[in-house]
């Protein structure tokens, strides 16, 4: 009698697709196990993902880096999940996720995206996942993350984006990540912040707040020559009263040149 079951792990096997594996369509026995809530399939060679149960809550795919090969239809068919409150979907070296991936887990709490290819984050992505307490997207390629990702996420409470490649945070996003209550983590750790006097208001978010850790430890990767390596709190040009003087000189010579021009050719 199985219709008692809510959990599965298959962890750590060499399991294909669910046909060959199982003796028949996954799908076919979820009519008997109703109650099942919690599947884990991690380190797997998983190729499709049409016969998953739609009563899930709790869902580990992680380390299956053949889903990519049907990528398009797997989107699909994790669409159809829209009972999933937790997904681990970490080290698939997936390269991005179509806006409407998550477009019907009305109630996912937590995404891990972690050891993905992702280099760009949609602005929808996370669209009507209005209760997301957690999203993962440490070790990826991300450049750039936009208010317009998050804003609408008022239930945040840690967003991981260690070992990626943000060089400055949209300004925008800073004041969500300051005005949200909920939002007690922000991980930032390995990225690379250039520690330009452009970047102000990134380096005094990350001097000012308690919601970075390590935030003293955080080094600037592009900042001018000569200070690459320094801390992005402790940056010396940067005292946020940024020195211009050098731009004013330069503006002032470049006026003064065409009004001595002006002048000649009268």
């Amino acid at each position: 009698d199985i219709s008692f079951l809510t959990s599965i792990v298959l962890d750590n096997n060499f399991i294909e697709d669910f046909i060959y594996n199982t003796g028949g369509k996954f799908s076919d026995h979820c009519g008997l196990i109703l109650k099942l809530t919690y599947l884990s399939m991690q380190n797997n060679d998983l190729i499709d993902l049409q016969y998953l149960c739609k009563s899930l809550t709790h869902l580990n795919l992680s380390n299956n880096r053949r889903l990519k090969e049907r990528w398009l239809k797997n989107q699909a068919e994790l669409y159809k999940l829209s009972n999933l409150q937790i997904l681990k979907f970490e080290g698939n070296n997936v390269k991005n996720f179509s806006d409407s991936i998550f477009g019907a887990m009305g109630n996912l709490r937590e995404v891990y995206l972690a050891g993905n290819y992702l280099t760009v984050i949609s602005t929808h992505l996370f669209r009507h996942n209005i209760h997301l307490e957690v999203i993962d997207l440490q070790f990826n390629l991300i450049q750039q993350m936009k208010a317009e990702h998050l804003s609408h996420l008022s239930s945040l409470q840690k967003l991981n984006l260690k070992d990626n490649l943000i060089t400055s945070l949209d300004l925008d996003l800073l004041t969500f990540f300051k005005q949200t209550s909920s939002l007690m983590e922000i991980v930032l750790t390995n990225n690379y912040f250039s520690c330009g006097c452009e970047d102000q208001h990134t380096q005094s978010f990350i001097r000012e707040t308690e919601k970075v850790p390590n935030s003293r430890l955080l080094e600037c990767s592009r900042a001018t020559e000569g200070h690459e390596g320094e801390t992005v709190v402790a940056y010396k040009r940067n005292t946020f009263q940024c020195d211009y003087r050098e731009i004013i000189v330069i503006v002032s010579s470049i006026i003064g040149g065409f009004l001595i021009t002006a002048i000649i050719v009268r």
